[in-house]
C-alpha cells in the first residue's frame, strides 16, 4: 500500500495523495507538497473519482428541501426547477433512490 494513490475525506472534500506509512496506524498522504496525516481506516481506493461526490455537506438535503418549499410559496418556479436538479444530483451522489 505504500506509494499507492489513495483517497480520504478532509473537511468534507475529496483529497487524493500518495500514501506513506507512519507510526501508530497513521498514514501520510502527500499531494502537491501538502502532507496530511490520516488514520488508516479513513483511507480508501477509488476506481472512478468522477463518481465520488467532490464535497460532502452535512444537512444539504434538508436545506435544499426547505429552499424548495420557500420558492414554491413565493411562486418562483424557475428556482424550484434549479433546486430540484441540485437535489436530484446530490441524491444520486449519496446513492439514494427514495423520494
Amino acid at each position: 500500500m505504500s506509494g499507492a494513490t489513495l483517497y480520504c475525506r478532509r473537511n468534507g472534500r475529496l483529497f487524493r495523495g500518495v500514501a506513506r506509512p507512519n507510526m501508530n496506524d497513521m498514514w501520510l498522504l502527500i499531494s502537491h507538497g501538502l502532507c496530511v496525516y490520516v488514520q488508516a481506516r479513513k483511507l480508501f481506493r477509488c476506481e472512478d473519482p468522477s463518481a465520488e461526490p467532490r464535497r460532502v455537506v452535512p444537512g444539504q438535503r434538508q436545506r435544499l428541501q426547505a429552499e424548495i418549499e420557500k420558492a414554491l410559496e413565493a411562486k418562483k418556479y424557475h428556482r424550484v426547477e434549479a433546486l430540484a436538479r441540485v437535489l436530484g444530483g446530490s441524491e444520486k451522489q449519496e446513492g439514494r433512490t427514495d423520494g
